[in-house]
């Protein structure tokens, strides 16, 4: 039993010591609609949203650019890349999609 207690303590030490990026879950969510726009080939609204994820879809975030000006859910020069669930392919998302943000590096 004594074996048993140890080995819960050290895994939960463990577990709640890890980095925040590494259990990590970011969701994109629009308020605009039930859909949120993503765009695979840059960061920009000059680009046009090529792919539209259903909002409450996990994201990815691999790195962060600041670029263009945008309004979605608020208004930020902050845009993040990164891979929505389900879908392969690597995708510039306004930051305000992109609800419980943790930290990654400058892109």
């Amino acid at each position: 039993m004594k074996k048993f207690l140890v080995a819960m303590v050290l895994s939960i030490s463990i577990l709640t010591t890890l980095p925040a990026s590494a259990g990590a879950a970011a969701w994109l969510w629009s308020n605009h609609g039930s859909w949120t726009p993503t765009h695979t080939s840059c960061a920009s609204v000059a680009c046009p949203a090529d792919y539209w994820v259903p909002n409450n879809t996990k994201f990815i975030m691999r790195c962060y650019m600041d670029a263009q000006w945008a309004t979605g859910n608020y208004s930020s020069n902050r845009w993040f890349a990164g891979y929505p669930q389900y879908y392969s392919r690597y995708t510039y998302v306004h930051s305000s999609y992109v609800y419980y943000q943790y930290s990654v590096p400058r892109c």
